[in-house]
């Protein structure tokens, strides 16, 4: 049987690389008071220790989130952590989200992390020294795009090359982008 981990994300398109510090937890317990599945990540720092767990939350049978308020939350410190997705090189991409970066992934043909919020991937998120090259899957909005020009501007004072990619409909992410191209628009 398929976990709703596996479901969800091969519904967005992007299912997990074997690597992904993604798991499933079938019984997690909402604020709500509701049970529900749930999406852990594990959140690293600078050096790979984990620092916080990410969750989503998910409908039972995993064709999508769950409707639930908060649907995402994280017990830790995100700050300066990110969901390391794919083991980096000197090249990375960097997005948002989960579901985006996996998408900035498949598209951009490298591997990527998700720093979880738009404050974080801004103003705190650590990459290792031998990043060398960013790319940044921002998400094509006001704050996305704030987040991806603070985050450059950090990133090239450390003396890294830096681009940001947008996808090319204002409102979109890297995953919406992935799904469209998907169904040939």
């Amino acid at each position: 049987m398929v976990d709703p981990v596996t479901v969800y994300l091969t519904g967005r398109l992007v299912p997990p690389p074997p690597s992904a510090p993604l798991r499933y937890l079938r019984d997690a317990k909402h604020p709500s008071d509701v049970r529900l599945p749930c999406m852990l990540a594990l959140v690293t720092d600078a050096a790979g220790r984990g620092v916080a767990v990410h969750r989503t939350f998910l409908a039972r049978d995993g064709s999508g989130k769950a409707k639930v308020d908060p649907v995402r939350m994280t017990l830790g410190q995100v700050r300066g952590g990110a969901v390391r997705l794919y083991p980096h090189g000197p090249r990375l991409v960097v997005a948002e989200g989960i579901e985006t970066a996996l998408s900035a992934a498949l598209l951009l043909k490298l591997p990527a992390w998700a720093a979880i919020s738009a404050g974080n991937l801004g103003d705190s998120l650590i990459l290792p020294a031998e990043v060398r090259e960013v790319i940044i899957a921002a998400d094509h909005d006001a704050p996305g795009r704030a987040a991806a020009q603070r985050a450059a501007a950090r990133w090239k004072a450390e003396g890294r090359k830096v681009r940001i990619a947008l996808p090319d409909k204002p409102g979109e992410d890297f995953n919406d982008l992935l799904r469209r191209h998907a169904h040939g628009e």
